[in-house]
């Protein structure tokens, strides 16, 4: 998945850490197309100029892992929370970040179908993390 990527993390000298992950069971595609949608965000929401830096880590609990993914890109209000895990959700003005406004909608869809659930807080200016809570097993 990182190597998807590869242009856009040299071209913006991102800093990209994915730390060891737990095996779960699921939709191999649709998980690939859950931290697709993170990653495609954080490399893309960040103000010119700013090196972007991402972390992909888990915790592993009793019968789940909780996934983070943590950036310091544009952030945003904890008010938009609620909002920005819907269809057509956009927060910035398609001049400044292009996208359709799908992708944390599909996120969210996706972490559901899996029995899980997506979080997300956020800091204007100071980067955004998203928490995904993903059973070992599907039932």
């Amino acid at each position: 998945m990182i190597g998807d990527y590869e242009m856009v993390i040299k071209e913006k000298k991102a800093q990209v850490q994915l730390n060891q992950l737990a095996t779960i069971e699921g939709d191999e595609l649709m998980l690939l197309r859950l931290f697709d949608n993170l990653l495609s965000n954080a490399l893309k929401y960040v103000e010119d100029g700013v090196v972007p830096t991402i972390t992909i880590s888990g915790i592993s609990k009793e019968d789940h892992i909780e996934i983070t993914v943590t950036d310091n890109g544009i952030g945003f209000g904890e008010q938009f929370v609620p909002q920005i895990f819907t269809l057509f959700q956009r927060l910035h003005a398609r001049e400044k970040f292009a996208g359709t406004g799908l992708g944390l909608a599909i996120c969210r869809k996706i972490a559901e179908m899996h029995v899980g659930s997506i979080t997300s807080m956020g800091e204007v200016n100071k980067g955004s993390t998203f928490s995904i809570q993903l059973p070992f097993k599907q039932k």
